[in-house]
């Protein structure tokens, strides 16, 4: 068990935001499938909920959803963040995330998302404003990165300056805004974090298989660990890294079958919740990612600009275990 802030948790792996791909239907087939206790939203536009913009609000969908979820929100303005971080935790968040480590040049450009960590007051404004905004039982966590340049790594100091600011956690993902997804994290950064703070503290990055998820606890000694890229269309690495964090053994892979029957049931869900239309254009990409090294993967690929309807989509899972029999 560990806290973070006021919640209590049994699971030390996570799901993390990720733009795009953390929706509703994908935080719901996870827990679904693999138990995931903790659901993580993709980030929100603080801006477009205080201005109540009806597309910003469509990624707010939480109502009713399976506790506890985290809304991850971003911007700059310490005031709109904090009054944001009211609109959510009415909506019935029970906690919030600000990224500071989003690394695209729209989000960038704009102040937001790793730009603040070259403003740390602003940033510890920001989450001193959010935790009173949000009230004790909301904790308010912060996802990061390294710094902006090799030449600029400050991430040891933005963590002390965030948790002396009241955060109840924070994430780092220790690259730089330069070096994007390539070369390795230097998960020693982290472990120095782990040391400075009080907060809880979440590793992330190079995470791919259920032996690094132990080597990253062991070598840091993080409260629990995120994984990204390597989850998606993968659910059953997040209860893989679970039991190896545990000491237990490895869950049964699922299969070829196993994959196409949560995909799926991934496509159904997202249907019940987004339309048709805007689902199955989802899904093409989600497609890929539960198809990825198994047999008839390339020929599925190729037919994915295609899918327009969960139809489409059956039919193509039906000639991928065609071809596999």
């Amino acid at each position: 068990m560990w806290n973070l802030g006021p919640l209590t948790l049994r699971s030390r792996v996570i799901l993390a935001p990720m733009a795009g791909v953390s929706d509703r239907p994908t935080r719901t087939l996870f827990r679904r499938l693999v138990g995931m206790e903790l659901s993580w939203t993709e980030m929100i536009s603080s801006e477009g909920l205080v201005r109540d913009d009806p597309k910003t609000h469509t990624y707010l969908d939480i109502v009713g959803e399976e506790p506890p979820v985290i809304v991850q929100i971003f911007g700059r303005d310490p005031a709109h963040m904090a009054e944001a971080a009211r609109i959510v935790v009415a909506a019935g968040a029970e906690g919030v995330d600000v990224n500071m480590g989003c690394p695209v040049p729209k989000v960038f450009k704009s102040g937001c998302g790793v730009a603040l960590m070259r403003d740390p007051g602003r940033a510890a404004a920001i989450i001193e404003a959010m935790v009173e905004a949000a009230g004790p039982a909301v904790p308010v966590t912060a996802k990061f990165r390294a710094g902006v340049t090799e030449d600029t790594i400050n991430c040891v100091e933005f963590a002390r300056r965030l948790d002396a600011a009241g955060a109840a956690g924070v994430s780092l993902h220790p690259r730089t805004r330069s070096q994007m997804f390539t070369h390795r994290c230097d998960w020693s950064l982290i472990a120095e974090v782990r040391r400075e703070v009080g907060c809880a503290v979440i590793g992330s990055g190079d995470v791919t298989e259920p032996a690094d998820a132990v080597r990253m606890r062991e070598q840091t000694g993080c409260d629990a660990v995120m994984i990204a890229r390597a989850a998606q269309g993968d659910p059953w690495l997040l209860a893989a890294c679970e039991a190896a964090l545990e000491g237990r053994p490895p869950p049964p892979e699922p299969g070829l079958r196993g994959r196409c029957e949560a995909l799926l049931a991934h496509g159904e869900l997202a249907v019940s919740m987004l339309g048709e239309r805007r689902a199955v254009r989802e899904m093409r990409k989600h497609t890929g990612w539960y198809l990825r090294g198994q047999p008839g993967a390339r020929q599925a690929r190729s037919r994915l600009a295609s899918l327009d309807t969960l139809a489409d989509l059956r039919d193509l899972v039906a000639e991928v275990l065609a071809a596999a029999a």
